[in-house]
């Protein structure tokens, strides 16, 4: 069959439709928009992008401002400028800096993240080298900064020898502040704080009267600094998921704080101690990595200051501390050697993994009520627990190859009325229990191999189950003789 070719038959052609938007300028023009006419323009800056920002988004790169990035330029002037912008724009614009390595000299007022988003993934910020005498970032404001790295270039920086200057990010105001979010940050190599927070309010003497603040820090590495973080007389501040190496002093330091946190961080080679809380209300201290502190693990505790309420209602719970050079876990109210008042604490300590520590692995200071419960004890040179205050429950603790499971202390009788209970696990101990005189308000219940007559130090009212004993040896009671392993009673 032959092909047929057909005719290409097409309709008439419709109406005009309606008339596209309008394009973006083009890269020569300018801007002339009465909503962007006058606006912000640098040296360096575009006008054409300037007034895109101003019409159409909220996001401010500094680069468009001027700032190079190239780690030898001084970018402050221009970093300055972009966060002006952003303020003339927007109540809560978003600073973006670009990726790139960006040195400044000006002290923190030249831009100070306060109201602003501030965003830094890939970007590095670096001080000029010479006096460390600024804060990178300081503000009194709420603010949320996520991704840069602050390199505090402390081998080309001279020590400012100051608590207020030096440090990455200084949140620091009289009064309050509002709710702070800094995420996903590294903050290495200076000669102060990584993250320092503090109202300093004057006059303030115990946790429960601190202003009220808001602060979220998590997913921050801190290396070679003074301290990762510092907080001062502020409440309700959470330190989630951070980790810290290498600090010149504590890893994570906290001082009159109420309902703060710090959950889940790494605290490696602290020069001091892993984490400290002094003089707070409801601190806790939950699933943390302590790793060869200077000094102790994890202090809840007061200090030299008789005037200051001591840290009280705390939690330290579910932790691990490995290899401290003197205490694993710490609750010492009072730290000064002439301050031997003991203080009503109502702490909690429970379910802590405590191992190789160079004198204690719990100590218990002048601290007056608590329940230390649930622990692991491992290889502790001197003893697993040693108890120095009044009125703490201990029980149900697993005590492996220390010097001694449970180490009674103390200079008087206030340092008594302790329980500790039968569910303490002992295996492989040099001495099960050192008690002393001042200890003869303390009840002890446990377990023994064998009569404990001239073998365990204990209490009037103690009882000890034989764990090999029969019908009439099975239970012994401490009936005489004071604080000494004579005067047990088979019943």
């Amino acid at each position: 069959m032959p092909w047929v070719l057909k005719a290409n038959i097409k309709g008439p052609i419709g109406s005009t439709g309606d008339e596209g938007p309008q394009g973006l300028p083009g890269v020569n023009a300018v801007a002339n928009d009465t909503a962007t006419a006058g606006y912000i323009t640098t040296p360096g800056a575009s006008a054409t992008k300037t007034a895109l920002e101003k019409r159409f988004g909220t996001e401010f790169h500094i680069k468009n401002y001027g700032a190079l990035g190239d780690e030898a330029t001084n970018d402050t002037a221009a970093i300055a400028a972009t966060y002006a912008a952003g303020r003339a724009f927007s109540s809560k614009p978003t600073i973006v800096w670009d990726p790139g390595i960006y040195r400044v000299s000006a002290p923190y007022a030249a831009f100070d993240p306060g109201g602003t988003v501030t965003l830094g993934y890939g970007a590095t910020v670096k001080p000029v080298n010479g006096v460390m005498g600024f804060n990178i970032f300081q503000t009194d404001r709420a603010f949320e900064m996520r991704g840069l790295k602050l390199d505090l270039n402390k081998a080309n920086t001279t020590n400012p020898n100051t608590t207020t200057s030096g440090a990455g990010i200084y949140v620091y105001s009289t009064s309050t502040f509002g709710h702070v979010v800094i995420e996903d940050m590294e903050i290495v190599n200076g000669w102060q704080a990584g993250i320092a927070l503090s109202t300093q309010a004057s006059g303030v003497t115990n946790a429960r009267n601190v202003p009220a603040t808001s602060a979220r820090v998590r997913g921050v590495t801190f290396r070679n600094t003074r301290f990762g973080t510092f907080m001062q007389n502020v409440s309700d501040v959470s330190i989630e998921n951070c980790w810290a190496y290498d600090t010149a002093a504590d890893s994570f330091w906290d001082f009159m704080s109420l309902r703060s946190s710090v959950t889940n961080c790494r605290a490696v080679r602290s020069g001091g101690h892993g984490i400290v809380t002094q003089y707070s209300d409801g601190f806790t201290a939950s699933g943390n990595q302590v790793f060869d502190p200077n000094n102790h693990g994890i202090v809840a505790g007061g200090g030299d200051s008789p005037s200051l309420a001591p840290a009280v209602n705390f939690v330290i719970a579910n932790n691990t501390v490995r290899s401290a050079t003197v205490h694993g876990i710490t609750v010492d109210t009072t730290r000064a050697a002439a301050l031997t008042t003991v203080v009503t604490t109502n702490g909690v300590v429970t379910g802590n993994v405590v191992e190789g520590s160079g004198v204690h692995g719990i100590y218990l200071q002048n601290a007056q009520g608590g329940v230390c419960s649930s622990n692991v004890m491992l290889n502790n040179v001197n003893s697993a627990i040693a108890l120095n205050s009044g009125d703490w429950v201990v029980d149900d603790n697993y005590m492996v190859d220390n010097g001694t499971a449970i180490a009674h202390q103390g200079s008087d009788a206030a340092h008594g009325n302790n329980k500790v209970g039968p569910g303490n696990a002992r295996v492989r101990n040099v001495d099960a229990f050192v008690s002393t005189a001042a200890f003869a308000r303390t009840s002890m219940e446990f377990t023994w191999i064998g009569s404990p007559e001239g073998q365990v130090a204990a209490p009037v009212g103690s009882r000890c189950i034989n764990t090999a004993g029969g019908a009439s040896t099975m239970l012994y009671l401490k009936t005489s003789g004071g604080v000494t392993s004579s005067g047990w009673t088979a019943k």
